[in-house]
């Protein structure tokens, strides 16, 4: 969705993906029908979605798991906060409104509602039982250099919406090393949006 080379195909993709994610993975991993019904679509949505070509994350997965016995989609779904936290800067307006719309309903309209998403990602992934940082996968520390490395010359990522090279990713390992996905100040206290 963020991604530069999408379009209005994919971007159409990924908002009825999206909707159908947020509203049916944690009852589809407990088992309901529907919604896992609801998860098949939402992933071949995302299948077709990827036309655009993937983001940052999907490198970071593929560092995670030459690490890790653990499966990609689990992987990227780790990294989402952070990579999405690194990008805000570069996602266009309307679409940051669109995924607040999809992802948090009214609230989206709230003065920092960026960071709303970034807790509504993780909250997610906590309701999965799932990590929320590389230390809760047990990466080692000492890895992360490594990692940094092998995103940048190993898994390049052309259509992330901003540029980053080795220091950066570097720095988005440390975040998901330490479980914050905030790279930037909004005014808005973290008390006040904590899941």
């Amino acid at each position: 969705y963020i991604s530069t080379h999408s379009n209005t195909l994919t971007e159409a993709f990924c908002e009825k993906g999206l909707a159908l994610a947020v509203n049916n993975l944690v009852n589809a991993r407990n088992g309901k029908e529907e919604a896992r019904d609801a998860m098949c679509q939402a992933s071949l949505l995302g299948g077709l979605a990827t036309r655009a070509e993937t983001v940052l994350g999907h490198s970071i997965g593929y560092a995670i798991t030459s690490r890790k016995p653990i499966a990609h989609g689990i992987a990227v779904g780790v990294s989402l906060p952070y990579v999405l936290g690194y990008n805000l800067p570069s996602i266009k307006a309307e679409k940051l409104r669109t995924l607040g719309r999809i992802m948090l309903g009214e609230a989206q309209s709230e003065e920092g509602f960026e960071r709303l998403l970034l807790y509504r990602l993780l909250k997610i992934l906590a309701e999965l039982g799932l990590p929320v940082s590389l230390r809760e996968l047990t990466i080692d520390h000492s890895d992360l250099p490594a990692m940094a490395d092998e995103c940048v010359s190993s898994y390049p990522r052309l259509a992330n919406p901003k540029p980053y090279d080795r220091a950066a990713v570097e720095l988005i390992l440390e975040k998901m090393y330490s479980g914050s996905p905030f790279f930037y100040q909004t005014g808005v206290s973290d008390n006040k949006l904590r899941p």
